[in-house]
């Protein structure tokens, strides 16, 4: 169930921006796991409900 509909590229501006300000070993971290997030997946809109 979708609770929240953010515009996908104002979520994507306000990361890169807050991204910006990381530490780089911090910055590399969450780069990676962001990059592994549902919400970037093109197919997380076509995931059946359970």
């Amino acid at each position: 169930m979708k609770l929240y509909s953010f515009p996908q590229a104002a979520l994507e501006k306000a990361i890169a921006k807050r991204m910006l300000t990381l530490p780089p070993p911090h910055r590399e971290w969450f780069a990676d796991r962001w990059s592994q997030s549902p919400t970037r997946s093109p197919s997380s809109s076509t995931r059946p409900c359970r």
